[in-house]
This record gives structure tokens, C-alpha cells and sequence, in this order.
């Protein structure tokens, strides 16, 4: 419930969930259509953990045009001004907000390296010498005709491994796009 709860205390009205084959049904039984939460709830299964860009291209039609948020299920997602800047930006009109959090072993995550201004410098899967001490939250939020451009791109190439942190944000980057 908290991924939902937290999409919903941020004003997020229809949100699309993607789980796998065997988990799919659980959660539509648990959570229906989502009118007793005031939100509108869809299904979409992904057949294999083929990283989270893919979750993107399950959900194209489902996301239309519009400015798209990717919650990871299995996080708690609390403190400071957390929903009132989700809401904000899930305003977006371009570029990406990627959320980090401070951890004492950042090797363990991906990290995100930002400037004195907030602004994405790089993003790295679990590396060995971190730039940073935060960690990637996993929500992450893109205004979607961008974002559909790089994972158009990124599943063209066979050495991909179609994951934001390793492919996806570091091709946005590269492209000196704000996130």
C-alpha cells in the first residue's frame, strides 16, 4: 500500500500497475478498479524482470501524452516535503525528477550525484567508488514524449540492459537534458 498511498496523497489519480503473471491477480482482487481510493486503477503484466524502462513500453497507451510517474512497489517512501514535491512535480512539462535519499553504504544502490541546484550529474548503479552518499528512491518522474525517445533508442541496441540507472537517465544526460 505505501507506493499507492503515496501516488494518491500526491494528488496522482490514475496510476497503472505492473506486476508479473502471478502476482497480477492479488492485487486487482485487493485493490479493484480503485474507486473506494478515489483513484483510477489499471493492470498490466510484465512476463519477465526486463528492468524498469520496459514498464514504459507496457504501459504506452496507458500513459498517452502525459507526464509519467514509475513508484517502485517495494519501498517505503516518507518524510519532509516528499508529497508536496511529488505533486509539483507531476506538473512536468519537460525534463525528469529523479528522487535520491541519503545512505550510509551508497555502494549497495544506485547513486545519484546532483549539483548545488539540484540538477542530475550522473547516475550509477552500485558503483565502486560512489560520487555521492544518495541513493536513488525509485520514483522517478518524465515527461513521457521525451522519455519515449531514449527508450526507443535503448532497446535498439543489443548491449543494452534496458535499465535506468546503467542506459536510459545516462543517454538523457549525455544529451545535456535537465533532469
Amino acid at each position: 500500500y505505501y507506493p499507492l498511498s503515496t501516488l494518491i496523497l500526491a494528488g496522482i489519480k490514475d496510476i497503472l500497475i505492473i506486476s508479473t503473471p502471478r502476482d497480477i491477480l492479488m492485487f486487482q482482487d485487493l485493490l479493484g478498479d480503485g474507486n473506494d481510493f478515489g483513484v483510477n486503477l489499471k493492470y498490466e503484466i510484465q512476463q519477465e524482470p526486463n528492468g524498469l524502462a520496459e514498464a514504459f513500453i507496457i504501459g504506452e497507451t496507458f500513459i498517452g501524452g502525459d507526464s509519467v510517474c514509475l513508484i517502485l512497489g517495494d519501498n517505503i517512501f516518507n518524510g519532509g516535503n516528499l508529497l508536496s514535491i511529488l505533486e509539483k512535480c507531476s506538473k512536468l512539462t519537460e525534463g525528469a525528477t529523479i528522487f535520491g535519499y541519503l545512505v550510509d553504504d551508497p555502494k549497495s544502490f544506485g547513486v545519484v550525484e546532483f549539483d548545488d541546484k539540484f540538477n542530475v550529474l550522473s547516475i550509477e548503479e552500485k558503483p565502486e567508488k560512489p560520487k555521492s552518499t544518495l541513493a536513488s528512491m525509485g520514483i522517478y518522474i518524465f515527461t513521457y514524449k521525451q522519455l519515449r525517445k531514449y527508450l526507443i533508442a535503448d532497446a535498439k541496441k543489443e548491449d543494452s540492459k534496458h535499465d535506468f540507472g546503467m542506459n536510459i537517465i545516462p543517454d538523457m544526460l549525455n544529451d545535456s537534458k535537465k533532469l
